[in-house]
């Protein structure tokens, strides 16, 4: 029988259009061409296309200093991976390629995030992600409808050992290409876009190229044939019981912390924005575990039910809590349990 895995997760109710966590670490769905973690390897967790294959003697592992995304794969400038061809891997449509960059230094060549190189002429590609030396190092994002046919969009040069999230979307609906760099507070640093004209579309039989003339690190890789939603709406906070337990249904522990690194960017981004709603918000959250049900049962807001602890066995139960009271009444007493 599954065991409910219980998370308490504050006073707010957090909405997105984009079911997947924003900034990742993602999961894969149907949309999802390609998803590199890069936690120690070049496994692809999207069945649609292949696994990595390094090229050089330069490639390795770092520890990654944003929160909850592991290792990130770190690239000297002579090296790069591939991913073999496929036809998954070619973009007609709708688009959104995406992935955390952090520069050491610039290169004085092209310096690839990602790209689908063209047959005639690796320059005439698919689609392409990069920083280009002849422009300062700025951010350029392009595809080839044909031949020596380019459509573009630039954006700022990114500073060095700073970790920055890249975007760069297509959208068939509006006609409209773009780019979005956020910093590692998932705040918008800069955004760029320009329409286009035609459909067409510079197919490749190449290998797909990552980190091609890069130096620094880069992680969570997504490819994806639509266009992801990156924005959140936060609910006016409503003080009710029904809003304070949510249920998933799970097997073992390793499930349950895939759940709770789902639900991390959520707590983060309450860390954020919680002040908008309540005055005292010096120190919002915090994050216990606590290992034994009767804990949670004896420090439980009013009007919550008694969970069995057979329930959870071996699994733990995160409790994310308030640690400010300010208009919070029901954890007047349940803030204990962080002690």
């Amino acid at each position: 029988m599954k065991k409910p895995i219980l998370f308490l997760i504050g006073l707010l109710i957090l909405t997105s259009s984009n079911a997947q966590n924003t900034g990742g670490p993602y999961v894969t769905d149907g949309n999802t061409i390609l998803l590199m973690h890069f936690d120690g390897n070049l496994v692809n967790n999207s069945t649609l296309s292949s696994d990595g294959i390094p090229h050089g003697s330069g490639t390795s592992y770092s520890a990654n200093t944003l929160s909850n995304l592991g290792q990130s794969l770190n690239l000297d400038g002579s090296t790069y991976v591939t991913i073999p061809h496929h036809e998954n891997l070619n973009l007609s449509g709708d688009w959104t390629i995406e992935a955390w960059i952090n520069i050491s230094s610039y290169n004085t060549n092209h310096q690839y995030i990602v790209t689908k190189p063209g047959d005639s002429d690796t320059y005439w590609a698919n689609y392409a992600l990069q920083l280009n030396p002849w422009w300062d190092n700025i951010l350029h994002a392009f595809y080839f409808p044909a031949d020596e046919t380019r459509i573009n969009v630039t954006d700022i040069r990114p500073e060095l050992n700073q970790w920055y999230h890249i975007t760069f979307i297509r959208d068939t609906e509006n006609a409209v290409i773009s780019i979005t760099v956020r910093d590692d507070n998932w705040e918008i640093v800069s955004s760029n876009s320009r329409s286009y004209t035609g459909n067409d579309m510079l197919l490749s039989s190449r290998d797909l190229r990552i980190g091609e003339g890069f130096i620094g690190d880069i992680d969570e890789l997504r490819i994806s044939n639509m266009v992801r939603d990156f924005s959140f709406t936060l609910d006016k906070p409503q003080i009710t019981s029904e809003n304070l337990i949510i249920y998933y249904d799970t097997e073992n522990l390793s499930d349950a912390n895939t759940i709770l690194g789902q639900l991390q960017p959520k707590i983060d981004f309450y860390k954020k924005y919680f002040k908008y709603f309540f005055t005292n918000h010096s120190k919002i959250f915090s994050i216990n575990i606590c290992k034994d049900l009767s804990e949670f049962n004896q420090f439980k807001p009013d009007g919550i039910p008694d969970f069995e602890t057979s329930y959870l066995h071996n699994e733990i139960l995160y409790i994310i809590n308030p640690t400010t009271t300010a208009q919070l009444g029901y954890f007047d007493s349940f803030e204990q349990a962080a002690m």
